[in-house]
């Protein structure tokens, strides 16, 4: 790899492990079980979720 990319992708790196207590993450909510789910949705105003899964995991029914 050239020097120098090497330099600025360390330089890069350095500088977001020192910013990364200032970001503003957010702490998550965490939602109790399945009968929670559409409270959250129609609080927040959503109306179309996207379900990301595998086919194990479609294979035991748990979709």
């Amino acid at each position: 790899m050239n020097p120098l990319k090497k330099i600025y992708c360390r330089g890069f790196q350095i500088v977001m492990r020192a910013a990364l207590p200032f970001l503003p993450y957010r702490e998550p909510k965490l939602i109790d079980g399945f009968a929670g789910v559409p409270g959250v949705l129609k609080n927040n105003k959503i109306q179309k979720v996207l379900l990301v899964t595998d086919k194990g995991i479609n294979r035991l029914g748990l979709t």
